[in-house]
């Protein structure tokens, strides 16, 4: 049986949780129990009885209207809400089984029930994989997001206002 639960709930070893990237992992053992403290992300564990099999960050972010296609018509800010998907992974040893669907899947679930106004789930990919996982899923690569991204960002659309995108 699988749960998925704030980070804060969770009585397991972080420290046995390891990706395939050591960045994630250093930072899912050691800084996103602060992050949560301080107020800046929300950390979900995906787990079962006994080990984390992978986790997610959501937090509170805002993009400028010029960067979403077809939308500058429809509202008149200069930016839009939306959810950040900062971090997403799964241990090495449950990889290419489907975990980062159900990761993806809760974290798009949980901004859509919540209610904060959110337009957009936004994502900044760590390499050429994650991009392709986003997209797999849906995501749009954002159209020119030169100097406002360090990395190839997406967006997965979740208001009315983005009728039109494809």
């Amino acid at each position: 049986m699988f749960n998925i639960s704030p980070l804060n709930s969770v009585k397991l070893d972080r420290s046995t949780f390891q990706s395939q990237s050591e960045e994630l992992n250093q930072y899912f053992s050691r800084f996103a129990n602060q992050d949560e403290k301080r107020g800046l992300s929300k950390c979900y564990v995906l787990h079962n009885e006994s080990q984390i099999i992978g986790f997610y960050t959501l937090s509170a972010y805002s993009i400028p209207l010029d960067l979403l296609p077809n939308v500058a018509q429809k509202v008149r800010y200069r930016e839009l809400p939306v959810a950040l998907l900062g971090r997403l992974a799964v241990d090495q040893h449950f990889a290419g089984q489907g975990f980062g669907s159900v990761l993806l899947y809760d974290a798009i679930e949980r901004i859509k029930q919540s209610e904060l106004a959110t337009t957009a789930l936004v994502v900044v990919a760590k390499d050429e994989n994650a991009e392709q996982f986003y997209r797999h899923f849906g995501f749009i690569p954002f159209e020119d997001p030169i100097g406002h991204f360090s990395k190839p960002a997406l967006f997965y659309p979740l208001s009315k206002i983005f009728n039109g995108v494809s």
